[in-house]
């Protein structure tokens, strides 16, 4: 894929998720993005990192991107983008933004910094300097049936992480090559997965 075609897959992406073309632009994150998340009641997480910035042509944009865990059960794997279709990003006790699955998904990382993400303009409530916070409420994230008796066999549950980072967090005992037989989030917008 070519650099030149990355701004188009990401807007074309953000349509379907029903965010504007015209405030959707590519772009990489500042050297400290504000990080949040959660993990997974199995273990591992998902990772959120935005920054405000200015915007072109004034104003601000909000922008940002995710990562999760590399090593999570199957039965977790497409899950990541419902989790953060709950997820917003507050300011001040105030939502600024809600639903958060149109950011891109990249690797985990000890820092997001240059990070490849998608900047929307910010909502008009939002101000440069004051602290940005990610909240992804607690919530079921999968209920297995279990059992000869059909009965519930288990229930997995995503909620606040301790860890500033949690998509660093293992999610599985199997090995990483087990775990993401897609591939890995750059081979799957490559179309090379391993």
């Amino acid at each position: 894929m070519t650099a030149r075609r990355l701004p188009y897959l990401i807007a074309s992406a953000l349509i379907a998720f029903g965010v504007s073309q015209g405030h959707a632009k590519a772009a990489t994150l500042g050297p400290t993005p504000v990080l949040g998340g959660g993990e997974y009641s199995t273990g591992g997480g998902i990772t959120v990192a935005v920054e405000l910035r200015r915007a072109e042509g004034g104003g601000l944009a909000l922008c940002g991107a995710w990562a999760e865990s590399r090593r999570l059960p199957i039965y977790l794997r497409d899950k990541g983008r419902a989790v953060l279709a709950r997820g917003s990003v507050s300011q001040g006790g105030r939502v600024i933004l809600q639903g958060l699955e149109f950011l891109p998904e990249v690797e985990p990382g000890e820092s997001y910094g240059g990070a490849e993400a998608v900047c929307i303009r910010a909502p008009d409530g939002a101000r440069q300097g004051e602290a940005l916070e990610i909240v992804i409420p607690a919530h079921e994230v999968e209920r297995t049936q279990g059992g000869y008796d059909e009965g519930v066999g288990m229930i997995i549950r995503f909620g606040p992480s301790l860890a500033a980072n949690p998509a660093l967090k293992a999610g599985s005992l199997l090995p990483e090559s087990l775990s993401r037989m897609l591939g890995t989030p750059e081979e799957q917008r490559n179309g090379t997965p391993r």
